[in-house]
């Protein structure tokens, strides 16, 4: 169980794993399922976060893939609002096939708020040139617990920034050019 000697001397796991029976295999991501979401700070109209779904399981079917193309490891993060906004979420720097998709406080996948959000995406590159397999969502959500699933397309995993814009939102409807 040395991280240092795993399984042998000398075999020393790399950083992201732990020696487990003799194996390095990944540390299991704090926010691996819903109940453990990372919270998030809305005190800024901006956020950036590292997310990594390296060493995730699968908790949930993502609702936008399906099969077993949906059933990748997936890591939840948590927000409050306390007041109706508009919520943005992107993965554009990924390296992987990454997807998106919001979450109501029970953990149950959000339906369309307004005509042109985009509660849960696979791949933006259907509304954003460039960013191929990359993820985006926006919509208006009222106040209240909300969460943001990060998954996978087919397995796939990795680390990647999350950027997360909110802004307050009037009475209306929502126009994603």
């Amino acid at each position: 169980s040395d991280p240092r000697n795993c399984g042998a001397c000398g075999t020393v796991c790399a950083t992201g794993t732990t020696c487990n029976a003799g194996a390095c295999t990944a540390v299991v991501p704090a926010n691996d399922t819903i109940q453990g979401a990372q919270a998030l700070s809305f005190s800024s109209a901006t956020l950036d976060v590292t997310g990594t779904t390296t060493g995730a399981t699968n908790n949930l079917q993502n609702p936008c893939i399906g099969g077993n193309a949906g059933l990748s490891p997936d890591v939840f993060y948590r927000f409050t609002l306390s007041r109706r906004e508009i919520v943005y979420v992107d993965t554009f720097g990924a390296t992987w096939d990454t997807a998106l998709y919001f979450l109501d406080s029970m953990g149950r996948p959000v339906a369309s708020q307004t005509p042109g959000d985009v509660v849960c995406n696979d791949d933006a590159n259907g509304v954003c040139s460039d960013v191929g397999t990359r993820s985006r969502i926006v919509t208006v959500l009222p106040a209240g617990t909300w969460h943001i699933a990060l998954t996978g397309w087919n397995g796939q995993t990795g680390t990647t920034n999350l950027h997360i814009e909110h802004v307050p939102a009037a009475g209306g409807t929502l126009s994603v050019l």
